[in-house]
């Protein structure tokens, strides 16, 4: 697995899903109801990203450190596996933070802010930002 590649495709998710919810920021008070609402939803939004994260700390091996691309991927990765950990074992916790979340006033400047990352991801993953 490329480094490379785990940036593009991250960077890609974060940059449509807010593009998505900046088009359209009331529907993110709708989805993080539904899946506060559904105790299926909740430990399936903790069952991917922790998935996702294990596939890429194993994908790209124990060369984590060789150069800045593959220590940023793996950080993405660990971050991945802390999530999923987080929402799977603290589900309560996690379905408060939604609906504290789906009540946020300034929910447009964290959007704005995914928004940001996911270019960025995006870029270094085409190489357009060299990382060494």
């Amino acid at each position: 697995m490329d480094a490379q590649l785990v940036l593009l495709i991250y960077g890609f998710i974060l940059f449509i899903v807010a593009l998505k919810f900046l088009v359209d920021p009331k529907s993110v008070a709708k989805v993080t109801k539904d899946i506060a609402d559904h105790h299926g939803l909740l430990y399936m939004s903790g069952i991917l990203p922790l998935i996702f994260g294990v596939i890429i700390l194993v994908g790209l091996g124990p060369g984590l450190l060789v150069n800045h691309i593959r220590l940023l991927a793996g950080i993405i990765g660990l971050f991945l596996v802390v999530q999923g950990l987080f929402r799977l074992l603290f589900t309560e916790s996690w379905a408060h933070c939604l609906k504290k979340y789906a009540r946020h006033k300034h929910i447009h400047v964290k959007l704005g802010i995914m928004f940001i990352i996911g270019l960025l991801l995006m870029l270094i993953g085409f190489g357009f930002i060299p990382l060494r």
